[in-house]
């Protein structure tokens, strides 16, 4: 279930960013004009090596269910996005202004291009999303990371 909201994600994203994606595998396959140089599914890269930022993670909550109808239900779709780049920081550790600005321009970004679209979800579409939370951390292990989390509901058949 969580696929086709990735793909959608990516897509609005890739598209507003000048990205192409490659349809057979999924690989981001142009980033040359684009000010992000990946969207990846959130797989707890901080625990292992970020080989590219700044980077777009999107990770996916439990889905809730709450069943209307024999034949039909409501889901409750909660998103996270991680806005990931690079930090430039004193020797003390003190972010400067240039990098905070640069940073949330691209949150902001990347918030605005999901913010009111519908994904792709269970063979129909879901409500459009919006804007539930936004959280920062802005020296974690030499990256600036903001959390951007999205609300959306969607409708479930019975039988997928």
């Amino acid at each position: 279930m969580y696929l086709s909201l990735y793909k959608s994600i990516r897509t609005l994203l890739a598209d507003g960013f000048g990205m192409h994606i490659d349809e057979t595998d999924g690989r981001i396959i142009d980033t040359s004009d684009s000010p992000v140089k990946d969207i990846q599914w959130f797989a707890d890269q901080y625990d292992r090596t970020i080989h590219t930022a700044p980077v777009v993670l999107v990770e996916f909550q439990d889905l809730d269910f709450t069943k209307v109808t024999k034949q039909t239900g409501n889901v409750l779709i909660n998103i996270r996005i991680h806005v990931v780049t690079e930090t430039e920081s004193e020797s003390d550790g003190d972010v400067l202004y240039p990098s905070i600005e640069a940073h949330e321009r691209l949150a902001v970004s990347v918030r605005n291009m999901l913010e009111g679209w519908c994904l792709d979800f269970a063979g129909g579409e879901t409500r459009p999303i919006y804007t539930v939370k936004w959280g920062h951390n802005h020296n974690y292990r030499g990256y600036m990371v903001t959390w951007i989390e999205l609300e959306t509901k969607g409708q479930l058949p019975a039988v997928i």
